[in-house]
């Protein structure tokens, strides 16, 4: 049958679609499935099989990854942790290919290749690299190609205290369609504004909706291989506020790389990727840190993440409470995802506040007076390793208050004070601490 997907984030009913063969690297989310009736499961096609296969395969998956024959029916034991409960309660999830791996995002037909024919522009130099980010609209931008080589543009932010960020590169517009880098591409993005307070992004995508539920523009719209850099200021000594984002509302995102940075003035955030949705082995470092405040992270709001890794480091001697470097921020949906958070003022967390992770390994640092946490205010994990190394008179925790959580366990390195602190499996109150038992989900303390 035809393919499945009507919208990126649709929900469907397993019943109604359990025959249809997706195209392949399309994400398929279904609920009311044999053995997970309220769950939400996701699904990635390879293009073979059809919906009730790929949950077939997806049950192995989850079995196989716990070293366990159950059928996840309720039946927990220490071996087999995903026993106790459907993964994640309602709202579980897993994402594979058939063969139990994440598989990168397919191109669309006519985006990728070698041959500079099947673009429409190229990006070889800092003047056409300009061209694209002034929408020259001489220049058909519907696929765009950027060259082996490190191109760079300065922006002069005009407006001060804007909440909505000011991109180098705008494609909200629809113009461009796909971006693909060649090995050893970067594009630098400066921002060279002499206003007190600005929010700067390297390149703006068409991604629409209300967080967590973002609505992919569609397929057609995709970033491969894209390699970028964000300096929110250069050479400029103190700023109010200065904040940094690499890939701003930007969605099918495979094997690129982010970098921002903003670290001169008194507010300062950087993210690698914020509010971007459907990444496949990505890429993302955000440092910052302002002399009062400072949150750095690799991801921020994001969702559906699979075979990623985010680091974040607030260097700054900020104070505030909502300071801190955390690799993963308030994302949704990661597998197989690895978070580094370093911290010199407040909290370094691997992954902070984030929802539905299968199979992540976070790690915090923090000094001085500060906590650190691996996983820090996270719910529904599954399968989830996490360090902490910390210094001075605060401490640092694998896990620091999670919630719902199954086959959990301290990883190896760092000097962890204690593996869980005040994680509990209730949805809400604080009944049932994690343990290795059936009500405490089969995680490890130890």
């Amino acid at each position: 049958m035809g393919s499945v997907i009507g919208q990126q984030w649709e929900i469907y009913d397993f019943e109604e679609i359990k025959d249809m063969v997706p195209r392949r690297g399309e994400i398929v989310m279904v609920t009311n499935t044999p053995d997970h009736i309220e769950s939400i499961i996701q699904l990635t096609a390879d293009g073979a099989k059809d919906i009730n296969q790929l949950y077939s395969e997806w049950k192995n998956f989850i079995a196989l990854t716990v070293a366990s024959d159950s059928t996840l029916t309720g039946n927990g034991t220490a071996e087999n942790p995903l026993g106790v409960a459907n993964i994640g309660q309602p709202g579980g999830f897993a994402t594979l290919d058939g063969e139990g791996k994440v598989p990168a995002t397919q191109l669309p037909p006519g985006g990728g290749g070698t041959g500079q024919g099947e673009y429409t522009f190229v990006v070889d130099s800092d003047d056409a690299l300009r061209a694209w980010a002034d929408n020259d609209p001489g220049n058909d931008y519907s696929r765009v190609l950027i060259k082996a080589g490190v191109w760079t543009l300065n922006t002069e932010i005009t407006t001060a205290y804007h909440d909505d960020p000011v991109a180098a590169v705008d494609i909200s517009n629809g113009r461009t369609l796909s971006v693909t880098g060649e090995d050893g591409s970067k594009l630098i993005f400066n921002n060279t504004s002499s206003n007190s307070a600005t929010r700067f992004a390297g390149i703006r995508g068409k991604i629409s909706g209300t967080w967590p539920r973002l609505i992919n523009p569609g397929r057609e719209f995709y970033f491969d291989n894209v390699s970028v850099e964000v300096h929110a200021y250069i050479n400029v000594d103190y700023r109010e506020y200065a904040w940094a984002y690499g890939f701003y509302n930007c969605s099918n995102l495979t094997n690129c790389a982010s970098i921002a940075q903003s670290y001169t003035g008194n507010y300062d955030d950087a993210f690698g990727f914020y509010n971007c949705a459907n990444l496949t082995n990505c890429t993302g470092s955000g440092t910052g840190g302002g002399t009062s405040s400072g949150v750095a992270a690799g991801f921020l709001r994001c969702s559906n993440l699979s075979n990623c890794s985010g680091t974040g480091e607030d260097i700054g001697p900020g104070s505030d409470s909502e300071s801190g470097g955390r690799g993963f921020h308030t994302c949704f949906y990661l597998t197989n995802c690895t978070g580094m958070g370093r911290s010199n003022s407040y909290y370094g967390s691997g992954f902070y506040l984030c929802s539905y992770l299968a199979n992540c390994d976070g790690t915090g640092e923090g000094s001085n007076f500060n906590y650190s946490h691996g996983f820090h205010g996270c719910t529904n994990l599954v399968n989830c390793a996490g360090a902490a190394t910390f210094s001075g008179i605060a401490g640092g925790y694998s896990f620091g208050y999670c919630r719902t959580g199954f086959g959990c366990r301290r990883s190896s390195g760092g000097n962890t004070l204690t593996v869980f602190d005040t994680c509990v499996m209730d949805p809400t109150g604080y009944t049932t601490p994690w343990g290795v038992s059936a009500a405490g989900g089969w995680n490890n303390p130890n």
